[in-house]
């Protein structure tokens, strides 16, 4: 079945495009973590996607979603594939923002592990220094990870806009391309 809408091929680009978007979002600095009185930076701890489980994770599935794609585009067969590009998305926006949302929890757990071991005191009477100490305030710079975000919206997009072209399509076309 001819798309005349152009709805096939928007799909598709949105999908690919938004993979594409996600995994170079993966390699840069999703969030930096320090203390707020070190005006330097000389503490500073930058962690980029590919240095976090959840962006090793985001970049595995948009390898996958550009793999499913070239799939659907191959073999032109839909099945569930549509609901495994929306799903997709939808954790390549998850991923990075759970990262955004734990960033400061992350930064006191640094935090509270290096003063444990300087004073000599358990983790969690650190993480609790780190919390009410104001020289030991931690600071965080989540900014980083929305272009994965960004990336994670498109592939969302393109896979409700693929499952809406494959509702409308005639069931005896099922074995058009997608």
């Amino acid at each position: 079945m001819e798309d005349s809408t152009g709805l096939r091929t928007a799909s598709s680009a949105l999908t690919a495009a938004g993979a594409l978007v996600a995994a170079a979002g993966t390699t840069i600095i999703w969030t930096s973590t320090g203390l707020r009185r070190d005006l330097r930076g000389l503490l500073d701890l930058d962690y980029r996607g590919l240095d976090l489980v959840e962006g090793i994770a985001a970049l595995v599935l948009s390898v996958m979603v550009l793999a499913l794609l070239a799939d659907v585009r191959r073999r032109g067969r839909l099945g569930i594939r549509p609901v495994g590009l929306l799903l997709a998305g939808v954790l390549l926006v998850a991923l990075p923002a759970w990262v955004a949302v734990r960033a400061e929890a992350r930064a006191v757990d640094e935090v509270a592990v290096v003063v444990a071991r300087a004073a000599g005191i358990t983790t969690e009477e650190a993480a609790a220094r780190v919390r009410t100490d104001p020289d030991l305030a931690v600071r965080t710079d989540s900014s980083g990870v929305w272009l994965s975000i960004a990336g994670g919206v498109l592939v969302t997009l393109g896979g409700v806009t693929t499952l809406w072209w494959s509702r409308r399509r005639p069931p005896d076309q099922e074995g058009d391309g997608a």
